[in-house]
């Protein structure tokens, strides 16, 4: 919100100011009018003050905003004992008859506060505006482009080798493609990019409005009372499958693969493995007691 007050100064009319002597002819509104500087007025002549607000509205750039920094954790340059006695401090203080759920909860939060605490990061994508080349930086971008292509040409003709002929190859290979697929949109052959993008948005939309369902509801009840049936005899059949053993899910953790992007909760690999000797005993509870009691945490089924 901005204030902004004018003054008004200028001339007023000599029909407002008839003590004053000295005019001056000005073609107002199509006549000819008779006017006085405003400073040979008589004190009973003052200025007019006018303060207004005015909303002037900024440009914001919602796109940059949104953009956040991105980090990596440099797991090769990790406090190993740090990172062992802050995740055997928090595992210490889980409570063995807690449900699965908490106790899986708890596990996360260890690893995540050892990590953050331990591990230092490297940013992998900085958080600020994504600028556009200008057209005469892009200009010269091909330019040094076709420069390259040619000297690995010319390379090649030269010393010829099977690595430079590889590296060709996948230079090749991995153009973009000019031309559009085209797609079969209600048995018409349709190849407009724009089109294509609004016709799948359309059946994606589609998808997700509900729609009417016609069940069969005497099917529907079957299927329910089949359920409850093997539920009851699961239940009442005693278990013969055994108990996971702490050796199960140590050599589970050990192949894990490494260097791969965190899960939904930010759990790299590198978390269980660092502290594999920590967390396996409360793992193997965790698993053992979804055994017998039958019911899968829904942290494991996202």
């Amino acid at each position: 919100m901005w204030t902004l007050e004018f003054l008004v100064i200028g001339l007023l009319l000599v029909d407002f100011c008839e003590n004053s002597t000295g005019y001056i002819t000005r073609d107002i509104g199509g006549e000819i009018r008779h006017c006085i500087p405003i400073s040979n007025c008589p004190p009973a002549h003052v200025p007019v003050k006018v303060t207004t607000s005015i909303v002037i509205p900024t440009y914001v750039n919602k796109t940059n905003q949104e953009i956040q920094t991105v980090h990596k954790l440099q797991w090769d340059q990790t406090d190993l004992p740090l990172y062992i006695e802050s995740v055997q401090n928090e595992i210490s203080k889980l409570q063995l008859t807690q449900k699965p759920s908490n106790s899986i909860q708890k596990i996360t939060d260890a690893l995540l506060t050892a990590s953050s605490k331990t591990v230092p990061t490297k940013p992998i994508k900085l958080k600020g505006p994504k600028w556009k080349a200008s057209p005469r930086v892009k200009k010269h971008l091909k330019i040094v482009n076709n420069c390259t292509q040619n000297g690995n040409m010319k390379q090649i003709m030269e010393n010829p080798s099977t690595e430079l002929f590889y590296k060709l190859i996948n230079r090749n290979r991995f153009k973009p493609r000019t031309n559009t697929t085209g797609i079969d949109i209600e048995g018409e052959l349709e190849f407009n990019p724009a089109r294509q993008r609004k016709a799948f948005a359309k059946y994606y939309e589609d998808l997700s409005i509900p729609k009417e369902t016609n069940y069969d509801n005497s099917y529907q009840e079957l299927c329910q009372i089949r359920q409850r049936l093997v539920e009851e005899v699961l239940h009442n059949k005693p278990s013969n499958i055994e108990p996971y053993k702490e050796d199960d899910i140590s050599k589970a953790i050990d192949n894990l693969n490494t260097g791969k992007s965190p899960d939904e909760y930010g759990l790299c690999a590198e978390h269980l493995k660092l502290a594999k000797e920590i967390v396996t005993p409360t793992l193997t509870n965790v698993f053992n007691n979804i055994l017998i009691n039958r019911a899968v945490p829904i942290e494991f089924k996202s």
